[in-house]
């Protein structure tokens, strides 16, 4: 697993880092977009990475989108940690 994902893991709620592992492991379960459910109002509006999983089906999990939206969190958190 990438270092910087790593650390991107860290700064996150618990939930969202739960859904976030999950992702990075290309392993998006339908417990996974259950968790991504149940998320709070902000952390929903905060992280367009739950949404993308919670509007998921088991049977065909965003996978790619939802890796590209990890993507961009941890390039985000690059830039405002230099």
């Amino acid at each position: 697993m990438d270092k910087k994902i790593i650390e991107l893991l860290k700064t996150l709620p618990p939930i969202i880092a739960i859904v976030a592992w999950d992702v990075a492991n290309e392993n998006i379960t339908a417990l996974t977009i259950e968790l991504a459910d149940t998320v709070t109002e902000e952390e929903w509006g905060k992280y367009e990475l739950v949404r993308c999983v919670a509007a998921g089906n088991p049977e065909h999990p965003p996978v790619d989108e939802a890796r590209v939206l990890l993507d961009l969190m941890v390039e985000e958190l690059s830039l405002q940690t230099g």
